[in-house]
């Protein structure tokens, strides 16, 4: 009986180990490592033509300053804040994740227009809302901006080509003002 007690808690302690290690400790949305292990998933569907799906890079605008002003404790209150809005505005048809600093990666079964327009609905609420951070006892009103560049994954992309086509149309909306969201073709790279 002890014997399967300690079986059972070790087991229980590598399910905990794995899920942690695909985990972004800060956020709790799912980190490189999970991302990579999905993209391969989502890469094989659409090599056997199961369904449509589209990715997008979003990166924080204002992030920065944030910590530059208020610290890194404030800067990781509004990462923690920005992670509960993509939940709301994507719902569970989304596998959402960290990269790191900030940036994110979302992956959506539907088009990239569909994509699109749900990123365009986060953005407007973060155009029109503060977050609230906590700084040094007292809280402070932040505002966070977004820029995403979204693409739709084929059969012949790789995670790489997915993540930099994704990646460049990222860098064309924030080099034209940031705070929009843009769609690359799959064809340019």
């Amino acid at each position: 009986r002890e014997f399967e007690s300690t079986v059972g808690s070790l087991q229980e302690k590598l399910e905990q180990a794995e899920i942690a290690s695909q985990t972004d400790h800060l956020t709790h949305l799912a980190n490189r490592a999970a991302l990579d292990y999905y993209l391969e998933a989502i890469l094989q569907k659409a090599k056997l033509n199961s369904g449509r799906y589209s990715l997008a890079v979003l990166d924080l605008d204002g992030f920065k300053q944030i910590n530059d002003s208020y610290g890194h404790p404030a800067g990781d209150q509004a990462l923690n804040a920005f992670a509960g809005k993509l939940k709301m505005f994507l719902g569970s048809g989304a596998f959402i994740s960290r990269l790191g600093g900030d940036e994110f990666v979302v992956v959506g079964q539907m088009p990239p227009q569909g994509l699109k327009r749900r990123l365009d609905d986060l953005l407007r609420n973060l155009q029109r809302s503060q977050i609230l951070v906590d700084v040094e006892g007292r809280r402070v009103a932040v505002r966070l901006g977004m820029s995403a560049g979204i693409t739709e994954v084929h059969s012949s992309d790789t995670r790489e080509s997915l993540l930099r086509r994704a990646d460049a149309e990222l860098l064309d909306a924030k080099r034209s003002g940031k705070g929009r969201t843009s769609i690359r073709p799959a064809k340019a790279a």
